[in-house]
């Protein structure tokens, strides 16, 4: 796993949709969810009429690329431990509601070392 994100969020698998090749990722719910889904050419078709949809689009995208800087800096630039000290910080909630495998997973961690270093939070 290497993101996980909240309700109401815009994911997308950004090499896979651009260059129209199947993904090396894949999305799993872990809760009830509702999925939507537009082909490319619906969507470039959307972005060139509706100025309101680009523009969301465009924030959106701007958002996205700035969570997976921040994710791929965390992971080369701090430990395990003050990873997980930024996701109590930044996500609580999330951070309570994901399975542990794939916490250890986004952490770059086994769920052995992330037992280890919830211990030590508590």
């Amino acid at each position: 796993m290497t993101y996980i994100t909240d309700a109401n969020a815009f994911l997308i698998s950004l090499m896979s949709f651009y260059r129209q090749k199947p993904s090396k990722e894949y999305i799993r719910a872990l809760a009830d969810s509702e999925l939507w889904a537009i082909h490319y050419n619906d969507l470039n078709k959307l972005k060139a009429e509706n100025e309101g949809f680009r523009t969301f689009y465009i924030g959106e995208l701007e958002n996205l690329v700035v969570a997976m800087d921040e994710t791929r800096s965390n992971l080369i630039t701090l430990t395990a431990e003050e990873r997980y000290a930024f996701m109590m910080k930044e996500e609580p909630v999330l951070l309570q509601q994901t399975p542990l495998q794939y916490l250890a997973s986004i952490l770059g961690v086994t769920r052995r070392h992330l037992s280890r270093i919830r211990n030590n939070f508590s």
